[in-house]
């Protein structure tokens, strides 16, 4: 701590008085009070000489220009002096203040007469300023702490400072214990007690930034405490505050995926699907927010005019405007989906050329896993302005194929595959009544067996284990009954050879052949089932 503050002192010059207290310029005014309380020139009562005090307030006046000193180094305002009106400038007659600290306007030089002050406000404001910014630990160390503890030991560095600068880590370590304590044992417990069901391993990564919070905000809250010059009291402030802020943004992400968690469980326990995919797009919106916030507050620490830098890229807005359609279009897009709810996750889809399973629904696209187990990322402007066929939606799921048999099948065996397929069919949980099973043609190399039916199912992986199923049966079906099934194949007959000679066919007459025909089974009435 000591060798930080002594670079800061080399970083960060010290005002110095130049000759005898005057007020003749902002300058001059401010480097009055800021000089002449340094430790290696401290003359309190000539540093409230460009105060503006009433005749009431004359003989505090070096009590308040201290005070006002401690509070200005305690809260890190660090005043340049050198860039205020020095006695040579030329300073518009209308113009009759100066605000030193922006965060506390109170606080500014006002004119008087021919002379620069501290004004009136500042100098009623200071008691309050000062009570506000110590809350008396670090008086009270000083006084039960011996006088050789007030004395320099460090550069401006004393020894009662590194004591407060000790108890202050044991504070915020203590507190961060306590916290620690507070979420194992009570937190939990009544979170459980609510009936939410918390992933124990997500909430235990909160428990460590918790803690560094806290430490970082008993620490903040104790700077002013050590009452350090202000190069120190400005870096100490800052890295602090960054520190916090980075902090924050963990906790918020982290605090975001537990209760992303709970609500994904009762999302899961809902009919609709469509809480299932806006947990998580409202969990990352959530995240936005977080580290968007803590941005801002960065920004403002270093300084920077955050209401100037929006204005300033509301004028680059026609450019931005041309170069973020896509992305406006594909957050509208993404409106149109939750509006609209063509689909919701864990459908199967087909947009366009990509179909597969819905895995995720963002604010810029949507992700698909397609049949082939690729990931597909398609925009929402697209999804939005495309025809979807939601095929996850069916009311019954159809399915048509063709079995081909040997030509060896004969026909009562075949007629008896045929009544077995029917059967199967109607005797699986998931189909629909009425499946079509008929000989639809004589084939290249095959009888083949049109068999069309429909069946139930909640998803396209179930949709396929419904089919494998009543697929391995027809071939269990196949080998009880002694059928084979056909492939492309070609056979080659010879119709004679020198050792078998074809045989003439026997001589029939027309009435012959008739008589034949006559004998066959009558084909059954169309206007009949069957």
């Amino acid at each position: 701590m000591a060798f930080c503050v002594f670079l800061l002192t080399l970083l960060f010059p010290v005002a110095q008085a130049q000759g005898l207290p005057s007020c003749e310029s902002p300058a001059q005014a401010a480097d009055t009070l800021l000089a002449l309380l340094q430790a290696n020139d401290y003359r309190p009562k000539e540093a409230a000489a460009c105060l503006n005090l009433s005749p009431e307030a004359q003989a505090k006046g070096p009590k308040l220009a201290t005070q006002l000193k401690e509070v200005l180094d305690a809260r890190g305002y660090y005043i340049k002096v050198a860039e205020l009106p020095g006695p040579d400038e030329v300073i518009p007659a209308d113009l009759n203040s100066f605000i030193l600290v922006d965060a506390e306007p109170v606080i500014y030089l006002e004119r008087v007469d021919d002379r620069w002050l501290w004004s009136s406000d500042t100098v009623r404001a200071i008691p309050e300023l000062h009570a506000q910014t110590f809350s008396g630990f670090g008086s009270w160390v000083r006084n039960v702490l011996p006088a050789s503890f007030l004395s320099p030991l460090v550069g401006p560095l004393k020894p009662w400072q590194f004591v407060v600068f000790a108890l202050l880590l044991l504070a915020a370590f203590l507190g961060a214990l306590l916290v620690n304590l507070v979420l194992r044992n009570w937190l939990l417990r009544l979170v459980k007690s609510w009936g939410l069901a918390i992933d124990e391993q997500t909430f235990e990564r909160t428990r460590g930034p918790v803690r560094a919070l806290v430490f970082c905000a008993i620490f903040l809250v104790g700077i002013s405490e050590m009452a350090l010059p202000v190069q120190a009291s400005v870096v100490l402030l800052f890295m602090t505050r960054v520190a916090l802020a980075g902090i924050a943004v963990v906790i918020g992400l982290r605090w975001t995926d537990v209760f992303a968690g709970v609500f994904k469980q009762r999302a899961a326990q809902t009919e609709t699907r469509m809480d299932d995919q806006l947990v998580p797009l409202l969990a990352r919106l959530v995240k936005f927010v977080v580290a968007a916030t803590a941005l801002v507050f960065v920004l403002s620490n270093l300084g920077i005019d955050v209401g100037g830098l929006i204005a300033g890229l509301g004028i680059g807005g026609i450019a931005i405007a041309f170069g973020a359609q896509d992305t406006v279009a594909n957050l509208f897009g993404s409106i149109t989906i939750f509006a609209d709810r063509p689909f919701q996750v864990g459908d199967w889809v087909r947009i366009g050329n990509v179909e597969g399973a819905v895995e995720d629904v963002g604010f810029r696209s949507t992700r698909i896993r397609a049949v082939s187990s690729s990931l597909v990322t398609v925009p929402n402007r697209t999804v939005a302005g495309a025809e979807i066929d939601n095929l996850g939606q069916r009311s019954a799921r159809r399915t048509s194929t063709t079995l081909g048999l040997t030509y060896g099948t004969d026909r009562l065996r075949l007629q008896a595959f045929i009544d077995g397929v029917t059967q199967v069919i109607n005797a699986h949980p998931a189909t629909l009544p009425g499946p079509i099973v008929e000989l639809k043609d004589f084939g290249a190399s095959s009888l083949d067996v049109m068999v069309v039916f429909s069946m139930r199912a909640p998803d396209y992986a179930a949709e396929c284990r419904f089919r494998g199923q009543i697929y391995m049966t027809f071939i269990a079906l196949g080998e009880t009954l002694e059928v084979d099934f056909a492939f492309p194949s070609q056979s080659l007959y010879l119709e004679s050879t020198p050792e078998r000679p074809l045989q003439g066919k026997q001589g029939l007459t027309a009435g012959v052949l008739q008589a034949r025909i006559d004998a066959l089974a009558p084909l059954p009435d169309p206007g009949q089932d069957g």
